[in-house]
């Protein structure tokens, strides 16, 4: 194999244990704010954090000014997470147990937030496509689209974690309440009341783990494996022509399935871990807490940056393709939570991410 295969090879699963550092550090900064009853930072600081390794490998390739990289990338990191995990965790925890019981609350929410993201996807790719050949405006509408999209996650982190703190509408059972005690404990708050909302505190605390590290050095650690992360990127960035001018790959296939298959190599056995311990609901809020974060808050800001640095291409105009799957991808995950979980349906998520994968390997190059 050439030398510069190996090299976009070995660059690549670079990326592994860096993002393995990061997520173990910023990990232990989380817990620490989550046992301090923190809520609002820790809610900032997932935002800003919570997919670092996502939001650093597409901004480099915005910067390379290579927008096809930059695109895929984060398509392929919300098939990764809504198929690929979520069926590794289906299927694990139905083999180990015969049907998962997991509150749908929290789940729900989030799903139905994406599915209101594919607007301001569909409509500026439904603009490029039918629009005359002399039209233009395509632009305007994904920068104003990718504005609408940060005010709404705006709005939502404010709501959940500022104005709505106190809000009580209605009570969960107790059982809702222990399954939930691991996850982000504030997302249920504006649906239980105050009673429940410090049993479910003190549930969580006692379910939280403890640091690995002291707070100093999981800091220095953040800084120092995200750098590191960044070194990495930019080299598999420079070498992304690689796989398909020597190995016939499809560029498309690059960022929607292979980068995304190493990024989340840690998640995957997390995954596992965690369906067969029953622990499904803290899988389900960390999938959709990360796919909302791609498509409202990444994808949006890439847009805005490309507007800076005059990157006219960046855009939220996506090819038919990639609009077709990630459509598909949030319906069937809309369609799947119903707060119970079995194997089979981890199958259809995994069947599903390999005929995706297929389709982007004989993608046209």
């Amino acid at each position: 194999m050439p030398s510069t295969t190996a090299e976009f090879f070995i660059t690549s699963l670079s990326l592994i244990p860096t993002s393995i550092l990061v997520q173990m550090s910023c990990g232990d900064i989380l817990i620490r704010l989550q046992k301090t009853r923190r809520e609002v930072l820790c809610g900032i600081f997932r935002t800003l954090f919570g997919s670092f390794p996502e939001f650093a490998l597409a901004t480099i390739a915005l910067l390379r000014n290579d927008v096809l990289l930059a695109q895929t990338s984060l398509i392929g990191a919300f098939l990764s997470n809504c198929l690929l995990l979520l069926g590794i965790c289906f299927l694990s925890g139905g083999i180990a147990n015969e049907e998962m019981i997991y509150p749908v609350l929290i789940a729900r929410a989030g799903s139905q937030l994406l599915v209101a993201s594919l607007t301001g996807i569909t409509l500026p790719t439904a603009f490029q496509l039918w629009k005359q050949e002399e039209a233009s405006g395509n632009e305007a509408t994904s920068r104003v689209a990718a504005f609408m999209l940060l005010i709404v996650f705006s709005c939502y982190v404010v709501f959940l974690y500022i104005t709505h703190s106190n809000y009580t509408q209605r009570k969960p059972i107790f059982s809702s309440i222990q399954s939930l005690a691991v996850t982000s404990t504030v997302l249920a708050y504006p649906f239980i009341g105050e009673k429940n909302f410090n049993e479910l505190l003190e549930l969580r605390k006692r379910s939280l783990p403890q640091p690995h590290l002291r707070l100093g050095i999981s800091i220095a650690v953040a800084l120092m494996s995200s750098a590191l992360y960044v070194v990495s990127s930019i080299f598999v960035v420079k070498s992304k022509k690689i796989p398909s001018e020597t190995l016939g790959i499809s560029k498309s296939f690059v960022g929607l399935v292979l980068l995304p298959l190493l990024l989340t190599v840690p998640e995957q056995v997390s995954c596992a871990l965690s369906g067969k311990l029953k622990r499904v609901e803290w899988v389900i809020e960390e999938i959709i807490s990360s796919c909302v974060r791609i498509l409202f808050f990444i994808l949006p800001v890439l847009v805005i940056l490309g507007w800076g640095f005059g990157i006219t291409d960046m855009t939220l105009f996506f090819d038919g393709f990639q609009v077709t799957i990630l459509s598909l991808t949030v319906l069937l995950v809309n369609y799947l939570i119903q707060g119970n979980g079995t194997w089979f349906e981890g199958i259809i998520l995994l069947c599903t991410y390999a005929l995706f994968g297929t389709a982007a390997w004989n993608y046209p190059k």
